[in-house]
């Protein structure tokens, strides 16, 4: 990439960052997102440490290339208010795509790296985030050439920035917005009761089919290479702490 690409990209990327958002905090469950067309995601907080991760605002979008709005809305509600910080602010949120290339391609539009908090509660684990987005058609009645970028996830889940030329590149009026669309995030973590074997959870110590005091309560896994896998109705945990001892 020679001088002038260089400088082009970052003043593109500059421009990308530009945005003016509204971000409300809610204290009751969001009607709009008891539908079926939600998008679920789990989230695992490990090692008894808060985790860090992005709450992506992720569309399919339809056959059409589109631009994407400078604007959006966003409400949040966390069923403990002590769940989430980090993208409760709108500055917290980036635009991270410019354009959305159709071909149903699933784009991020904006993004937040939000902190997650294990809940107190078991029973209070969820963050409902409520949005919509403007976005306009593009044609080409215009009179400038330009690059504009978007972002999508690869089959691994990561973040894979592309670029799309448009010729004599024009955004069609007015701005329009889409449906409102929903993401809903359940926390998961060790001592929730609920053993996550893809998280690499073998026991879990609020777990009542074993006995606790074998699995480490920090990290969900056995203390020992011993695999429960016999009936606990027979099983005496002194005879098996002494038994292991004794190696």
């Amino acid at each position: 990439m020679n001088f002038a690409k260089s400088i082009y990209l970052t003043m593109a990327i500059c421009m990308t960052l530009l945005h003016a958002g509204e971000i409300k905090i809610v204290k009751h469950p969001i009607k709009e997102c008891n539908k079926q067309t939600n998008i679920s995601k789990i989230y695992y907080i490990s090692d008894d440490k808060d985790g860090e991760t992005r709450a992506n605002l992720l569309n399919y979008w339809n056959k059409k290339n589109v631009y994407i709005g400078s604007t959006f809305k966003i409400k949040i509600y966390p069923s403990d208010k002590n769940l989430i910080d980090g993208c409760t602010e709108a500055e917290d949120w980036i635009r991270y795509s410019d354009v959305a290339p159709g071909d149903d391609i699933e784009v991020v539009a904006f993004a937040a790296d939000c902190i997650y908090h294990k809940p107190k509660r078991k029973e209070r684990r969820t963050i409902e985030f409520h949005y919509t987005i403007e976005y306009a058609d593009i044609n080409s009645s215009g009179r400038e050439s330009a690059v504009k970028y978007y972002t999508k996830y690869d089959e691994r889940g990561d973040f894979n920035e592309s670029t799309k030329e448009y010729e004599d590149y024009f955004v069609s009026r007015p701005i329009k917005s889409y449906e409102p669309e929903c993401l809903t995030v359940e926390l998961r973590y060790c001592g929730d009761g609920i053993i996550d074997k893809e998280y690499g959870e073998e026991c879990d110590p609020e777990t009542k089919d074993f006995e606790a005091s074998v699995c480490d309560k920090q990290t969900c896994i056995y203390m020992t290479d011993y695999k429960m896998d016999f009936n606990f109705t027979d099983f005496n945990i002194t005879n098996f702490i002494q038994s292991t001892q004794r190696k």
